[in-house]
């Protein structure tokens, strides 16, 4: 649809109607050419029709804005000029019009299309059913059409007009179409080639209005997410504040991930602390049992805020306990060389130390659960190298060294060795009691 402001109209038709070719060819090209300014009155933009007709068709006129029977005369003289020199070919006298006198330029089918003509137009009939002498401009400018109103948007784009009033860039678009008469098509494309809505998703967007249209529905829902969170979060061990939980359901419903539990999770996760000292409750705390469990299987050590750092990857999602304890097990088949293959296959470092700490507790005569992995005798044995290479310690070897750890001086069996070597050496000396 063509842009000429409802004021001349009546120019317009006069020009069509002195020219013999349709009206809507007159008003096309009269707003391509000329760059209507909506806002003036009795003027065509700042310099009139003169401003845009060739230099050697211009000293007729004074240039005064205001002499619109000169400006028509002028204009109809010039397109009366190129009709005839074409012989009515309104297609060829268009193109001549722009300076190509071989009919091949796209000027003529701009104004023809915007026209609503076919493009191959190329007689002074109109095609299209128009009257050659009709004066009818009204059916052909977008001053007539149905002004731009927030009532109209509501009914055929209702996201647009919610958004209209809450987004100060589409605000001042609005008052602009409104300003200048646009169609509702030109306001759309211009609301759609805006920064806002090209740096905002459609999701976004749709959220956005049925919070601006329709708060009631926008409150239910952020509410329900908000209760779901909460219990959720329950579970976990996340320690989560209906005002952190309201936050997250907001930004999950504007940007459409609402019903993505992976994603739900992983935001959540992100206020997950210890809920006493360095251990989770809920969920949070079964995991951290269990990769407990498995640094003292396995005989490694994970920092506090590393171990932690995993528990809320797990609870995000973006780890498993399975994943944590395979890191473990590569670990300890670093630590503990001799026994890479065992560690690599499943089998757990405690079951390996086992025989070692049954007979350093014997020895020593401690109860069970006295040493463990990380004692340095057992920790020594299971690092034992021989020639330089890693390998297990003999039990025989290890017996050795625990006898010479100062505690196996003060138990009964020492006491009952040094006895039993006495005796062995009086009897080597010929005593016999």
């Amino acid at each position: 649809m063509v842009n000429v402001p409802p004021q001349y109209q009546a120019w317009v038709a006069e020009a069509a109607r002195q020219l013999g070719i349709p009206v809507a060819v007159v008003a096309a090209q009269i707003d391509h050419e000329s760059g209507f300014n909506n806002n003036s009155v009795g003027q065509f933009g700042e310099r009139g029709i003169v401003q845009f007709l060739p230099s050697t068709w211009k000293d007729w006129s004074s240039g005064d804005p205001l002499d619109l029977q000169n400006e028509l005369s002028a204009y109809v003289g010039y397109m009366r000029k190129l009709l005839d020199q074409h012989h009515n070919n309104l297609y060829l006298a268009l193109s001549a019009y722009n300076g190509d006198t071989s009919g091949k330029a796209g000027y003529a089918n701009t104004i023809l299309s915007a026209a609503n003509l076919p493009q191959l137009e190329n007689q002074t009939s109109d095609n299209s059913g128009i009257s050659l002498n009709n004066s009818n401009v009204a059916s052909y400018i977008t001053g007539n059409q149905p002004t731009l109103s927030l009532d109209q948007l509501r009914s055929e784009y209702p996201t647009v007009a919610a958004l209209i009033t809450s987004v100060p860039e589409l605000q001042n678009i609005f008052n602009q179409a409104v300003s200048s008469t646009w169609s509702t098509d030109k306001f759309i494309a211009a609301i759609q080639n805006s920064h806002w809505w090209a740096s905002t998703s459609s999701t976004a967007r749709q959220a956005f209005a049925t919070m601006k249209a329709d708060p009631a529905t926008w409150n239910q829902n952020i509410n329900g997410l908000q209760a779901n969170m909460l219990a959720t979060a329950a579970q976990l061990g996340v320690q989560l504040t209906p005002q952190q939980a309201q936050q997250i359901a907001i930004d999950a419903i504007t940007n459409g991930y609402d019903q993505n539990k992976a994603v739900l999770d992983q935001k959540m996760a992100e206020y997950l602390k210890p809920a006493s000292g360095n251990h989770f409750g809920g969920q949070a705390g079964s995991y951290e049992d269990q990769l407990r469990q498995s640094m003292m299987d396995l005989g490694v050590f994970m920092p506090e805020p590393q171990l932690q750092n995993q528990i809320k990857q797990i609870i995000g999602g973006k780890q498993s306990v399975q994943g944590v304890t395979a890191q473990l097990r590569t670990q300890a088949a670093s630590m503990y060389p001799a026994y890479a293959k065992q560690l690599n296959s499943g089998m757990n470092l405690s079951d390996i130390a086992s025989p070692y700490m049954q007979r350093a507790q014997q020895l020593l005569e401690m109860g069970p659960g006295s040493v463990n992995i990380q004692t340095p005798l057992i920790k020594g044995a299971l690092q034992h190298t021989q020639d330089g290479q890693p390998t297990a310690m003999p039990m025989y070897d290890f017996e050795k060294q625990v006898r010479q750890d100062p505690r196996w001086l003060s138990t009964d069996n020492a006491q009952d060795s040094f006895m039993s070597n006495a005796h062995q050496v009086l009897v080597n000396f010929g005593f016999d009691y």
